[in-house]
C-alpha cells in the first residue's frame, strides 16, 4: 500500500495586497516536528506584520501557545486543534 503525504498542486499563491506576510502551517504538535522553529523564526521580521496560523493538535500544544503568548506587536498567532483538509480549505478562504 501506497499513502502520499502532502497536498496537490495549487500553483504559487498571489501576494497579499495588505503587506502582511502570512503562513500556514499544519502539523501534529510534538517535539519531534519542532514547530516552535517556525515561531522562533518569525521573531526575526520586524519590518513588516505577520500572521502565522497553525492547525493541528497534539501533546506539544499547550506549550506552543505559552510560546507565543508574549508575540511582538507585528505578529498575530492563531493555533487551532483543527486538521481536516475541510478546516485547511476554510482557512486559507478567509483571506
Amino acid at each position: 500500500i501506497l499513502s502520499y503525504l502532502g497536498t496537490n498542486n495549487h500553483g504559487i499563491s498571489q501576494r497579499s495586497n495588505d503587506g502582511v506576510f502570512r503562513i500556514l502551517s499544519c502539523s501534529f504538535v510534538s517535539p519531534v516536528k519542532r514547530i516552535s522553529l517556525i515561531y522562533q523564526a518569525l521573531q526575526l521580521i520586524t519590518n513588516y506584520e505577520v500572521e502565522w496560523t497553525h492547525i493541528g493538535g497534539g501533546e506539544g500544544l499547550k506549550e506552543l501557545k505559552s510560546l507565543t503568548i508574549n508575540s511582538r506587536n507585528n505578529i498575530k498567532v492563531r493555533l487551532s486543534r483543527g486538521g481536516l483538509d475541510c478546516t485547511v480549505k476554510k482557512v486559507i478562504e478567509e483571506k
